[in-house]
């Protein structure tokens, strides 16, 4: 017996994993001698009229089939939260979970079960949730429960509805043609496609992906941030500061275009966040520096463009009405090298900007656990960057070894 997850395709944001890996160690704990298979982001069509409806989690169990909608907020958070985005996910979970009733009665004979939607809410709550169902709170009909609740979540303690044989049933019909999420990590969002992590699989918070965009088809470096996947206050604040960054500095011939700016997307309203960059698929310097084929000449005029570049954004010319900025986070992996040896600064969620307040965040990485390139202490940040910058020029190797090896043999009186 016991419970069983079978992912269905990938977990979205943090929440959705720490959700499911909690309800599957407290049945276990709690329930072992039922059974319980819980099918995670399962994408649901009726026909080619509807789009994909994907939800959270299914629990199948003895109590019944239990759609779940997993949400970072708490009772707090939901007040401060529009109205109208609340009540369109009330919605949303509520034609999924018909969908999926007509579904069952055409192929499992089910047509007396009642199946009914919940959210989950994930974020720490002081607020002690009623387990009378009829005291409970609810948005637009839909009961919400926390974490603690699980018990009363799942009906563990209620009659059984389901024998073990129809468990298998509802899960065949369900899962039923489902791709199973081998890698661990999405495809396609919203109206981003052909998804590629290019950040750290460990970098939760943060986590950057190159794409295409529709209706376009444009290339494009998307900028994911997961507010469920940190504790730090600052986390909001800390997420649009990158893009706040490149909006002041959008006339920098150093910088990437923005595509679309920061916004959360609809579908995860207070949960996920992001931004979109047009991608010149411009390698980072730590690969380009190993490629044997950038010549001396390049990769010398790359270090001086780079130099030249961080001066620029240090003091500005005025007539370009951009304000002083100073990056504070440059390593091989933030700083790219364009076609035309040309540099491209990323990764300025931790730049200082004249006009905007300097932001220290708590339990998000800042350079990637990379401290090689972060300089000491010393008068002033102007001169950390310039330490950082030739710290990740050193992987030029424009050596005096190099520089002899490039312009030929030395002459005999040289």
């Amino acid at each position: 017996m016991g419970a069983r997850h079978i992912p269905c395709g990938p977990f979205v944001n943090e929440s959705e994993r720490s959700a499911t890996e909690y309800l599957i160690t407290r049945l276990n704990g709690g329930a072992p001698d039922q059974k319980w298979v819980l099918l995670t982001n399962l994408s649901h069509t009726r026909g080619a009229q509807y789009l994909a409806d994907e939800l959270d989690i299914v629990a199948i169990g003895p109590s019944g089939i239990h759609p779940i909608e997993v949400k970072h907020w708490d009772l707090s958070n939901l007040r401060q939260t529009h109205a109208r985005s609340v009540d369109h996910e009330a919605y949303k979970l509520n034609t999924k979970v018909k969908r999926i009733k007509g579904h069952l009665a055409h192929e499992c004979g089910l047509t007396s079960l009642f199946v009914e939607g919940k959210f989950l809410f994930t974020r720490p709550s002081q607020q002690r949730s009623s387990r009378d169902a009829d005291d409970r709170p609810r948005i637009a009909g839909v009961a919400i429960y926390h974490l603690r609740d699980w018990r009363e979540l799942l009906a563990v303690d209620h009659n059984t509805v389901l024998t073990d044989s129809q468990i298998d049933m509802v899960c065949e019909a369900l899962a039923r043609g489902a791709q199973l999420a081998l890698n661990g990590d999405i495809r396609s969002l919203g109206p981003f496609y052909d998804l590629e992590r290019v950040s750290p699989a460990e970098e939760a918070f943060h986590r950057v992906y190159r794409g295409r965009r529709r209706p376009g088809h444009d290339r494009v470096i998307v900028h994911l941030y997961d507010l469920s996947a940190t504790n730090d206050r600052n986390a909001g604040t800390l997420a649009e500061r990158e893009c706040q960054v490149l909006q002041r500095l959008q006339k920098s011939r150093w910088l990437p275009s923005l595509m679309d700016s920061f916004q959360e997307f609809p579908a995860y309203p207070g949960e996920i966040f992001f931004f979109s960059l047009a991608d010149t698929q411009a390698p980072t310097l730590r690969e380009r520096a190993t490629d044997q084929r950038w010549e001396f000449d390049g990769r010398l005029r790359f270090a001086i463009r780079c130099l030249d570049a961080l001066h620029t954004l240090h003091a500005p010319d005025p007539s370009d009405q951009m304000p002083p900025t100073l990056h504070r986070n440059l390593s091989p992996d933030t700083i790219h090298v364009r076609s035309s040896d040309a540099p491209l600064f990323t990764g300025l969620q931790w730049a200082s900007v004249s006009d905007l307040s300097t932001l220290v965040g708590k339990g998000v990485s800042r350079t990637g656990g990379d401290v090689t390139y972060v300089a000491p202490r010393g008068p002033g940040e102007r001169p950390c960057c310039f330490h950082s910058v030739l710290g990740c020029l050193r992987s030029l190797r424009l050596t005096h070894r190099t520089l002899r090896a490039e312009s030929g043999p030395s002459s005999p009186g040289g």
